[in-house]
């Protein structure tokens, strides 16, 4: 029977090593300049597995994922922005839920999560509203005119 009990403690570590995802230390991304595409919800995307949510030829793209799977303890999952732009009004603002940050290039912003951190440059004439709200991350970029 004693041989039975590491077998059981090697389960339960092993499962509990599957249900904790979170990794905040984890780089996903550190830009030096600004690509030429693709823009910044669509490499934000790919950092932070959020999925399209809607396009549309008038309103644009909207990306989001939910990192509330990720969560390591009761307090949820905190998303962090920094917005650093040469135009003082350009900042991100706190809501009721969380954070909204209206983003127009060039400008160079830091987000951290859960699931890692990323630093993005924004190239001139890109835009995007990137918002958290609870476990929740959006990412909107309207349609360039």
């Amino acid at each position: 029977m004693s041989h039975r009990l590491p077998l059981v403690a090697l389960a339960a570590l092993t499962a509990l090593a599957g249900c904790v995802k979170a990794t905040p230390d984890k780089v996903l991304r550190v830009e030096a300049a600004a690509p030429a595409a693709p823009r910044l919800c669509e490499r934000m995307a790919g950092d932070f597995d959020m999925v399209l949510a809607e396009a549309s030829g008038m309103r644009g793209r909207l990306y989001r994922v939910s990192h509330a799977d990720r969560m390591i303890s009761g307090h949820g999952v905190s998303w962090g922005f920094r917005l650093v732009d040469a135009n003082p009004e350009e900042t991100c603002q706190s809501t009721a839920g969380g954070v909204t940050c209206e983003v127009v290039g060039p400008a160079e912003l830091r987000v951290q999560s859960s699931a890692g951190r990323a630093t993005y440059m924004v190239g001139e004439g890109d835009r995007a509203t990137v918002a958290s709200e609870g476990a929740l991350l959006t990412c909107h970029e309207p349609v360039l005119r």
